[in-house]
């Protein structure tokens, strides 16, 4: 059943209905759109972030254990070569400070005195009952490590040791190497991680003893909680957990994540526990405040919504009162003007001019003397019955009483079904819809050969127009010349307050209402619409004006026309028309049209135009299949394009074509299907550039329902894409950094113990050699130990490549010029070289001399110069150069990853060969990295290069075009500069 064929009772109990169902759907949607929704969304990006902090920082404290462990297993393995002497300290001072976090290292007798150390203060002392020597010595496996929480340095509780037993030759215990963690060098490294005022971190024994923990504050942890929370861990199973933890004493509920370093990786006595903690409420402090808004939002909705039906429902049920009123009064008049038409003889009609077809009722065919079957039903059959001479006049009255939208009267002469001629009077006026077409005119016809009849219709008549007057909803007037009400209808009084037979309240002394123009001001009396009429009798249209009254006021749209001359017509002798001319008394009609809620939806219209110009985001608007019909100056300033360019064109205009075709084809059919689609796009702005963006796209429906445009809002998001890139590069350079770290320990070990096996290699050939010789062997006995030799050797330069790679071997400093070397370096490989490869220098002749060891640098020039002739596979040249730079902005070493900047000597070797391939530039720094055949190389070239450059604070870069050539740079630091005390002297005495 319609709503509008309910009763009002029920009618009104539907509208509440429908109400409370869209105010609950419209608060579902809220709370989850706008709460649930952001809520889980910021609960798991915290999440994600406290368990990626902890993982990478558990991974470096891992590193930095394992570091430490292999430094151990270096010295255990030549203790001997530690023990006495200041000599030794500074070596082991010199391995403590390139091993990032180590503070101190030591070497105990068996009976646990210090017989070598980093600290010179630390030599002598008995540290036989510290808990990491005794457990060493209990349990003296050879790849035993134990860590120690006992040591006190002056700033935290504990401090990290870890230590190895030293096993003679006979496997019994000689004592122990141990390594002290710096605490302080831990607690800043895990000061990175804190990336809010609120973050804490906590490094732990397993059973709950802190080792460090950020901020260094005693109260930011409950510490006893640590060996529950690596409980929950080991039950998760998972390498990071994320636990949800309560502490009821202080209040707090806390988001942790907890990284557990095992003994089995951390090469230590017990578990170590990592925990990065949030409170809860500071996560959520933002969203409880926009939860807050959207409450208080709802809640107003849902106020004004109540108050807002209420009123409606209040003033229709007053309309449905008035209008039953009205409907009775019609019908009642109605009934008296058909009783008064059948009792006075008159003939009403109704003319459609669309279909031009006419309604007579019983009078009308009584009145023209003609039988009702078949019935009179076009207007040409009507005009059959008016006389020739007659027809063009009331003809013209007629259609111009149409198009003129006025009252039409006329008097004509008619000849009846018997052929008698009659005189009659026809009145009719057209009936108007809202929109302005004629609907149909309705009419009376009279004989006015019979005047009493005629004075009876005319009566008649006016009370049938008056009903209708009195349903039109414009506002209708009539005055007279002294400015009283002639008539009104009901619009009329509701919209200016007046009634009949009162004064217009015009009058400026007294006035009942005030009426002012479209910008606030008061109008004067003689711009009002109707004055200005009655005193020039010429009509004004369509007046805006505002009228203000006790109970309200409206904005009306006024017409006012003067009353024009008339004429009247009679009947001569035999049947003429003659007409008479007379002036009616002056008079003016006004019609009012309330506008009040044209002038609303005008108004609300302007005010959504402007926040949609101004907002900072970009607003696109397009038809179904695309097409731009509006952008906002945000859109225009975001992708460089004019408003006119962007107008008609498809938004493939902005596409990039990084953005997968996938992603379009969900968005089409999820907007095509009437849903709103969010997500990312990767566009382009004009100049090339690309732009990241947050995209919403609504569809817009019009009042039938049908899907007309698309509404697209998209933000700019490239600052936080950006972000990430730079994030996600910065753990992959790091993570070179600890490889290339980790493989310099790894490559001292193992070239402090290879060297003591090829002393006995070397030493066992030469005095077999020797003594073959001496009792007269077979030569060929003789060339099997010079072979061995020869290995030997070759081995003993491989550890010495390894040794330069780690940062070992003993400094032979001297004051040296490039140019010298670089010409020893010329000298020796020219010959060496093919036909087709030339090698030259172009050095720079103000360089300063480097103090430096002499032989590390003519290798540095020797690896990279056998590397260029490697590289070359036709003619071309291997040039030498050298030269001073400033780098001023930071840039990035090729093989430690690090930043750096200041004043260099630049010392390079360029080759024009085929390049090196962008896949494997950050591996050509590693050991026994090679792209040569297997038996071509020992991949130790670049290697050294390497730990050379860094052995004196000094960094590498690396600049390669395919199959054009390639340049290696070394850039040397100011404070290898050669400095001449005398000259010094001088400058300072000037």
């Amino acid at each position: 059943m319609p709503a509008s064929s309910l009763s009002p009772a029920r009618r009104f109990g539907f509208e509440w209905l429908l109400l409370s169902a869209a105010l609950l759907l419209l608060g579902s949607a809220m709370v989850w759109w706008s709460l649930w929704l952001p809520y889980q969304r910021l609960e798991q990006e915290e999440s994600d972030r406290l368990q990626a902090i902890a993982m990478t920082l558990g991974d470096a404290i891992g590193h930095r254990l394992g570091a430490a462990e292999h430094a151990l297993a270096a010295v255990a393995g030549d203790v001997g070569y530690w023990r006495g002497g200041a000599e030794r300290v500074s070596r082991l001072q010199a391995l403590a400070s390139v091993l990032d976090g180590i503070h101190t290292l030591l070497v105990l007798d068996a009976e646990g005195r210090v017989v070598a150390a980093s600290r010179a203060d630390l030599i002598g002392q008995d540290f036989g009952a510290r808990k990491f020597f005794i457990g060493a010595r209990e349990q003296p496996g050879a790849r035993w490590l134990e860590l120690d929480a006992e040591a006190d340095n002056g700033h935290a509780p504990y401090r990290l040791g870890v230590s190895r037993a030293i096993v003679d030759s006979r496997g019994g215990f000689a004592g122990v190497v141990a390594a002290v963690l710096d605490g302080d060098f831990i607690g800043s490294l895990m000061e990175s991680g804190r990336y809010a005022p609120d973050v804490r971190l906590l490094l732990a024994h397993a059973d709950g003893r802190p080792y460090v923990a950020a901020p260094h504050n005693a109260q930011a942890w409950d510490v006893t909680a640590a060996a529950s929370l690596f409980a929950l861990h080991r039950e998760s199973g998972q390498r990071v957990s994320l636990l949800n933890r309560a502490t009821p004493a202080r209040g707090e509920d806390l988001v942790v994540a907890v990284h557990a370093l095992h003994a089995d990786s951390s090469a230590a006595d017990a578990d170590l526990l990592l925990a990065v903690a949030r409170e809860r409420a500071l996560v959520h402090a933002q969203w409880r405040r926009e939860a807050a808004w959207y409450g208080g939002l709802f809640l107003a909705m849902l106020l004004s919504s109540v108050v807002a039906l209420q009123a409606v429902q209040q003033r229709r049920r007053r309309l449905d009162a008035l209008r039953a009123a009205r409907t009775a009064e019609l019908r009642a008049a109605t009934e008296r003007l058909r009783l008064a038409a059948d009792t006075a003889g008159l003939g009403i009609w109704e003319y459609e001019p669309a279909g031009r077809r006419v309604h007579w009722d019983a009078s009308m065919y009584a009145l023209y003397g003609v039988d009702a079957l078949p019935p009179v039903t076009t207007y040409d059959e009507w005009r059959g019955t008016v006389l020739p001479e007659d027809l063009p006049a009331v003809e013209a009255a007629l259609q111009a009483a149409i198009r003129e939208r006025k009252q039409f009267r006329g008097d004509f002469r008619i000849r009846r079904g018997d052929g008698q001629i009659r005189m009659i009077s026809a009145l009719a006026r057209p009936l108007l819809p809202a929109d302005g077409a004629t609907v149909r005119v309705v009419g009376i016809n009279q004989d006015v050969t019979e005047r009493w009849q005629a004075e009876a219709a005319a009566l008649a008549s006016e009370a049938y127009l008056k009903a209708i007057f009195d349903v039109v909803p414009i506002g209708i007037s009539v005055l007279d010349q002294t400015g009283r009400i002639v008539d009104c209808n009901a619009t009329a009084e509701r919209l200016l307050g007046v009634s009949r037979e009162q004064p217009f309240p015009d009058s400026s002394d007294s006035p009942v209402w005030t009426v002012r123009r479209s910008d606030g001001s008061v109008m004067p009396r003689e711009e009002y619409a109707w004055v200005r009429a009655l005193a020039s009798g010429v009509a004004v249209f369509d007046q805006d004006l505002l009228v203000e009254m006790p109970t309200g006021g409206h904005w009306l749209s006024v017409s006012a026309v003067p009353i024009a001359t008339s004429q009247r017509g009679r009947l001569a002798a035999g049947g003429e028309l003659a007409t008479e001319c007379g002036r009616e008394s002056g008079g003016v009609v006004i019609a009012c049209v309330d506008v009040g809620a044209a002038r609303r939806n005008e108004a609300e219209l302007r005010q959504l135009s402007r926040a949609v110009e101004q907002s900072a985001a970009a607003v696109l608007i397009t038809d179904i299949d695309g097409i731009i019909e509006y952008v906002n100056p945000a859109a225009c300033e975001a992708y460089g394009y004019s408003s006119a360019e962007l107008l008609g064109a498809n938004p493939r205009l902005l596409g990039s074509g990084l953005t997968p075709i996938s992603t379009y084809q969900a968005m089409w059919s999820t907007i095509l299907a009437g849903k709103a689609w969010r997500g990312e796009l990767a566009n382009r702005r004009r100049d090339g550039s690309l732009i990241h963006e947050a995209v919403s796209i609504s569809p817009v429906y019009d009042r039938a329902g049908q899907m007309t445009h698309f509404v697209s809002i998209q933000e700019d998001v490239s600052a936080r894409v950006e972000a990430e890139r730079l994030q996600d590069e910065l753990k992959t350079r790091l993570g070179r950094v600890a490889r290339m770290d980790v493989l310099g320990v790894m490559a001292g070990g193992v070239a402090h113990d290879f060297n003591n096996i090829l002393v006995a290699i070397l030493g066992f050939s030469g005095l077999g050699k020797t003594v073959l010789r001496a009792t007269g062997g077979a030569e060929r006995l003789v060339s099997y130990f010079e072979e061995i030799e020869a290995a030997g050797e070759r081995a003993r330069a491989l550890v010495q490549q390894l040794l330069v790679f780690s940062r070992g071997g003993a400094l032979k400093l001297a004051v040296v010029s490039v140019a010298a070397v670089a010409g020893e370096v010329l000298a020796l490989l020219a010959p060496s070289l093919p036909n087709s490869v030339t090698l030259g220098t172009d050095i720079d002749d103000d360089l300063p001399l480097l103090d430096v060891d002499r032989s590390h640098l003519h290798r540095l020039l020797v690896n990279l110069c056998l590397n260029a002739r490697d590289a070359m596979e036709g003619p071309g040249a291997v040039v030498i150069s050298a030269r001073l730079v400033c780098q001023q902005t930071a840039a990035v070493c090729a093989s430690c990853h690090g930043e750096f900047s200041g004043e260099f000597l630049r010392l390079s070797v360029s080759d024009q060969g085929r390049g090196i391939p962008e896949a494997i530039r950050d591996r050509i720094f590693e050991p026994f990295f090679t792209t040569r055949e297997v038996g071509a190389g020992s991949g130790m070239g670049l290697a050294v290069v390497h730990g050379l450059t860094h052995l004196y604070e000094g960094h590498l870069q690396v600049f390669s075009v395919p199959e054009q050539g390639s340049e290696m740079v070394i850039l040397l630091p100011r404070s290898m500069w050669h400095v001449d005390p005398a000259a010094a002297s001088g400058a300072g005495e000037h």
